[in-house]
């Protein structure tokens, strides 16, 4: 099994990376927020890695720490949800985004991933949920940094708002993130999305 690969970064699209290990070129398929965590071309990576290999295909895929690709296999045991899909639903949002949602039962969140339905949400966190509880699954998280943001609280309804505006769910997230913690404790939801759309 390749586990892990250390090389230099040669290239990098959408969802594939080659990395040049001992001057062989390994194109490993990732995740949008993985390919924009790894580095620039020409630095040297490491990255975690998990073969598969079925009668039709053998695809490389890889991930920025072993949570994320934790949270990738996780994902791959719920029935129905294959390779392709697991690395679909970690391109839609960062790995603690997706616990959270999990955790909480979240399904709009859950089918903002390409090729995720409501039926398909509902199995994640039905198989999932627990898995992910305080006396679950072990994915070397702090979970004191695990923050569930409520449903309808200004910073939520700011993620909906730019999500409506064209932004990936995983950008929004972002760019909340970035915005409340430049402004005061009690900002309202206008004030959170105009912080927010500054960085655009």
């Amino acid at each position: 099994m390749i586990e892990i690969l250390i090389g230099e970064l040669l290239s990098k699209t959408g969802d594939m990376i080659i990395v040049n290990c001992n001057g062989v070129g390994y194109g490993v398929r990732t995740s949008t927020y993985t390919n924009s965590n790894i580095g620039k071309i020409g630095d040297k990576v490491k990255i975690h890695t998990y073969l598969k290999v079925s009668e039709n295909e053998m695809s490389l895929y890889g991930f920025i720490d072993e949570m994320e690709k934790k949270l990738f296999l996780e994902l791959g045991s719920v029935n129905g949800v294959g390779a392709k899909t697991a690395i679909n639903i970690l391109s839609t949002m960062q790995p603690k985004l997706l616990i959270e949602a999990i955790v909480k039962g979240d399904i709009g969140v859950i089918t903002q991933a390409p090729g995720i339905g409501k039926k398909g949400a509902q199995k994640i966190i039905l198989e999932l949920k627990d898995k992910f509880s305080k006396d679950g699954l072990d994915l070397n998280l702090d979970r004191s940094n695990i923050s569930i943001t409520p449903q309808g609280s200004p910073q939520s309804d700011a993620v909906k708002a730019l999500i409506a505006l064209g932004y990936r769910s995983n950008d929004a997230s972002i760019a909340v993130s970035k915005a409340v913690k430049k402004l005061e404790k009690n900002s309202t939801t206008q004030q959170i999305i105009t912080e927010a759309l500054k960085k655009r």
